[in-house]
Formats: structure tokens, C-alpha cells, sequence
């Protein structure tokens, strides 16, 4: 008789999870995707996306001077985000962030978002940041990038 594995699973929270522009199908590809299967801890990956499934938006926008800034809170996040009115760019790459749901082996989904630049780091309002460092970091970051409205 031949082992079988069990496929974990990977869940979605309304109130956790951030979708950027990604459809059903995307979601579909990510659980396909063997590095889910792992049983890592909080994992950032950042893959290239099959052409089937088209491009995402890009809304990140390095070197934004603050004359082009306005600030405003994103869906229920905590913290004003940095924004601007640039259009997003088009990408074929995508990071996908993910963990632990529960101790039966499911992954939550916290965000999925399309990506040239790789993984943006948190946003400096963002009460998960854990260190002093990591807040001086996303300020670093912040203070020069900003998001498409």
C-alpha cells in the first residue's frame, strides 16, 4: 500500500488576511505550492507567477518626495498608510506571506501582494513590529516609499 501525505491546509481569516488583487485562482496556486507543505514557522516567499494566471499590481512606489504623499488608513488596519496617486505597475512576481494557523498543521494566509521590489517591510504604525530595530527599519523604508491609492 503506498504512504500518502496529507496536504495542509491553508485558511484564510477575513480579518487577517490581505488579498491584494489576487484572485481565486492565485489562491488555488499557492496551495499547490510545496514550500506551503513545510512545516516551517512564519514564512516570507516571493516566487514568480505562471503566466496563466496574468499579472498582479504592483503599488509600491520607491523615492516618492512628500509633496506627492497624502496619508490615510487602509481597511482595518490600526495606522495611516503612506500613499500616493501613481498607478500600480504590472508584475509577474508575488510575495506571499504565511504561518502557523493552529497546532494541527494549517497555514493562515496573511498576505499575498504583487511585488518587484520583493517584500516591503512593515509599515512603522504596524503594533507587530517587535524591536526598536524593526520600527527604525520601516521608518527608514517608509519615509521614502509609498503606496498606490
Amino acid at each position: 500500500m503506498a504512504e500518502t501525505t496529507a496536504t495542509k491546509r491553508l485558511v484564510i481569516d477575513s480579518q487577517k488576511t490581505h488579498l491584494h488583487d489576487c484572485t481565486v485562482e492565485h489562491f488555488d496556486w499557492f496551495r499547490s505550492l510545496e514550500e506551503i507543505q513545510d512545516d516551517r514557522g512564519f514564512t516570507i516567499l516571493e516566487k514568480q507567477i505562471p503566466t496563466h494566471l496574468g499579472s498582479l499590481d504592483d503599488g509600491l512606489h520607491l523615492n516618492v518626495p512628500e509633496d506627492e504623499v497624502f496619508y490615510k488608513v487602509r481597511g482595518n488596519r490600526s495606522c495611516a498608510s503612506r500613499l500616493c496617486k501613481r498607478e500600480p505597475k504590472q508584475t509577474q512576481n508575488i510575495v506571499i506571506i504565511y504561518g502557523p494557523a493552529d497546532e494541527n498543521g494549517e497555514r493562515m494566509l496573511y498576505t499575498a501582494y504583487g511585488s518587484e521590489n520583493g517584500c516591503a517591510p512593515r509599515e512603522p504604525g504596524d503594533t507587530s513590529i517587535e524591536s526598536w530595530e524593526g520600527v527604525q527599519e520601516s521608518r527608514e523604508f517608509w519615509k521614502n516609499a509609498a503606496l498606490s491609492d
